[in-house]
């Protein structure tokens, strides 16, 4: 009998049902390596569909008309948490979003065409490099949801050694490990299972082995990195029995929701409860250090102040006959020289007043330019003259793109277009501010303290920290993030931020204190561990706590990343890119019609 001789396996090129199947399996293992889920270790094959898909797709235009709305939906699911603010916003945030995840397969298809690039250099080149522009655009960018994030710790029980490379160029770092070994994977698999055509020429045994053995070398690399401390990471050093000082965190519960404000009663009692808990805050921080003998800072959530306690409006509420301002400013003063703490508060700032008609003809005020601030008052009760203003602010929610700047037709979309009935938008601040404790005692601290989301902006928080270090005597740095999470119930989003938080200590080498309005609020160490949440019967969200903890004087030397931020890695990643893509060694001039490209030969 004869034997039968079965044709080589060939990797073709993937239908219209493999473009779908492969892109929602890349889609769902992305969706379960975040909180809560938190099944980090799928990350490292997470993007294997998609890249063998970029690879072997045969129409660009199928695989981005696949992508789109497939990763739409995605983003649509993993912002449900913002669809209680703003449904719309939601829906056309998603689609810009899912339009940067299809622009990744694209560049990974572009970059291993002609095989240039394997995907083990391709997927972490482009990932970095997309990340990238989605931190920055559109209106600033949105940093949830990177790559590298899914290797960040947000409970106390979980580890900080994956994410320590983010010292070296930023929270990217961690993406192109992740990615790279996806990327090998995917390498892998390609030449485990494919057969060649028998007319084609194998490659010569020293190219086989030379690739093989760069492969293993830099995913063995990666992964002896990532296991540790790297170098130039910055030597933290936190002796137990040195000098330091008592901080609290105080996490308020005070639900949030644009269709209907809170009423006056239910603001004076939340506000009594913020007292109340505060004095709970004191108490603990007392008994960690009963003699007093240091300095103790009492952190509040971010504009948990009722009424704006700036030096402008409260003379203008004095003259107008407006009691209230004064009392609450008041009692924040007496709470600090009562108890010889320090307080950062959050609250309000509006400066100037404008006389309104309202509906009924009777006569109102509205602020004009309010901000977003942040007010230290020292152990003598006196609000100090430094006030930081909230600089990056949350696009459609704290002002509106590209309208701003048109007062007319910032009016229509206000009052149609949102659930508001004025203007709710905010001025933006100028300039860093670097709150000092006790700049002439045996522990001088200093804060910086970024105010809701912009502890996911890692430039701002680097330029933060690296203004506070210009003061090069001061014994101790420290990162303060005020938020106001009572819009979102859903708890993921509080994990989601804590891990992102994990990385601004990290990148920058120092800790962060966290109070949350409904939580989750924190302390986090300087190499990204979770120390302790506030916490009741196992819950972080939805009632009001605090935490204490002591910061103790240390030696927190600077990153790489403090210094350099993350251009070296965007330099070596662009050129690569420029090199996949042929850009870097194209000829000065070629025939029309000598492309190869199958892009440009598609009907």
């Amino acid at each position: 009998m004869r034997k039968v001789v079965k044709p080589p396996v060939v990797l073709g090129p993937p239908k219209l049902l493999g473009h779908v199947v492969a892109l929602l399996l890349s889609a769902v293992l992305l969706g379960v390596i975040y909180p809560s889920t938190g099944w980090w270790w799928l990350a490292y094959v997470a993007l294997v569909p998609g890249a063998l898909l970029a690879r072997h797709a045969e129409s660009l235009w199928r695989l981005v008309w696949v992508s789109v709305p497939v990763f739409w939906v995605w983003w649509v699911v993993m912002l449900w948490w913002l669809v209680p603010v703003t449904l719309g916003g939601t829906m056309a945030a998603s689609l810009i979003l899912s339009l940067f995840t299809t622009l990744g397969w694209v560049l990974i298809r572009r970059l291993t065409l002609h095989g240039r690039l394997s995907l083990t250099v391709a997927v972490p080149v482009v990932w970095v490099l997309v990340e990238l522009l989605r931190t920055r655009m559109p209106f600033g960018g949105f940093a949830w949801f990177l790559l590298g994030h899914s290797q960040g710790p947000w409970l106390p029980e979980h580890s900080a050694s994956l994410i320590q490379t983010a010292s070296l160029f930023g929270e990217l770092t961690v993406t192109g490990v992740v990615a790279v070994i996806n990327g090998f994977i995917a390498d892998v698999m390609i030449h485990s299972f494919r057969t060649p055509k028998p007319d084609e020429e194998r490659p010569p045994f020293r190219k086989r082995f030379l690739g093989r053995l760069a492969g293993v070398t830099v995913v063995g690399l990666v992964v002896w990195v990532a296991a540790g401390t790297p170098p130039f990471a910055g030597e933290t050093r936190d002796p137990t029995d040195s000098p330091g000082v008592v901080v609290s965190v105080v996490q308020t519960n005070e639900p949030q929701d644009n269709r209907q404000s809170p009423s006056l009663e239910d603001r004076i009692r939340y506000w009594h409860e913020l007292l109340i808990e505060t004095e709970r805050a004191i108490e603990a921080s007392t008994s960690l250090d009963p003699d007093r003998t240091h300095e103790h800072v009492i952190i509040w959530p971010e504009s948990v102040a009722p009424v704006g306690i700036d030096p402008q409006t409260l003379a203008w509420a004095d003259e107008k006959g407006f009691t209230s301002f004064g009392q609450i400013e008041g009692q924040i003063r007496d709470l600090a020289a009562v108890h010889g703490v320090h307080l950062i508060v959050g609250a309000p700032a509006y400066e100037r007043w404008v006389e309104v008609e309202l509906e009924d003809g009777r006569v109102g005020w509205l602020p004009d330019g309010p901000r977003n601030s942040v007010f230290h008052y020292g152990p003598d009760g006196r609000q100090q003259s430094k006030r930081y203003d909230k600089m990056h602010r949350v696009p459609f929610g704290e002002y509106l793109p590209i309208v701003d700047y048109i007062p007319w037709l910032k009016n229509m979309v206000v009052k149609y277009l949102t659930p508001y009935d004025v203007d709710y938008t905010i001025q933006p601040g100028d300039d860093v501010v670097v709150f000092d404790i006790d700049e002439n005692g045996p522990v001088w601290l200093r804060l910086v303290t970024p105010i809701c989301f912009e502890d996911t902006v890692a430039r701002l928080v680097r330029e933060m920290v690296n203004t506070a270090r210009e003061s090069e005597n001061a014994h101790l740095f420290g990162l303060v993030n005020m938020t106001n999470d009572g819009w979102f119930a859903i708890p993921g989003q509080g994990y989601q931020r804590l891990q992102m938080s994990a990385f601004r200590c990290v990148e920058n080498n120092v800790p962060m204190a966290k109070a949350a309005n409904t939580g989750i609020s924190a302390f986090i160490a300087a190499d990204g561990r979770i120390l302790e949440l506030v916490e009741a019967d196992g819950r972080h969200k939805g009632f009001a706590g605090s935490a204490t903890r002591w910061w103790r004087s240390g030696e927190y030397e600077r990153t790489l990343y403090s210094y350099v931020g993350e251009n070296p890695l965007v330099i070596v990643c662009v050129l690569l890119a420029l090199f996949g893509s042929g850009l870097l060694n194209r000829p000065m001039s070629r025939k029309a019609g000598n492309s190869s490209d199958p892009d440009k030969m598609q009907e």
